[in-house]
């Protein structure tokens, strides 16, 4: 039911592989992508904040985690081995969406 919040709807059609239903969306139909926000990514200390999903927001290299981040109007503030993970440089702009709302 996860993938069906998030957008995702059956095809009528079962994986071959698997024996699993074939779920599928358009990108900007993917709640997850549809609710995030361009913010810069900025290194600092964020513990305790709100969980957040951080993507470095490219299709090539593409990179995603789970985190607590420091979320404001101008910039997410995370960890710095966060930016490491995500293959970021501090100050440039990632995509975020909080999961504390």
């Amino acid at each position: 039911r996860f993938l069906e919040r998030e957008g995702l709807r059956f095809e009528g059609v079962i994986d071959i592989f698997d024996g699993g239903p074939l779920l599928a969306t358009r990108i900007e139909d993917t709640r997850t992508v549809r609710d995030s926000i361009g913010l810069p990514f900025l290194a600092g200390d964020a513990h305790g904040e709100e969980r957040a999903m951080l993507s470095n927001g490219r299709v090539e290299g593409f990179r995603c985690t789970l985190v607590q981040a420091r979320i404001t109007p101008d910039a997410v503030i995370v960890a710095p081995q966060v930016l490491e993970a995500l293959e970021m440089e501090d100050g440039q702009t990632g995509r975020v969406r909080s999961f504390d709302v």
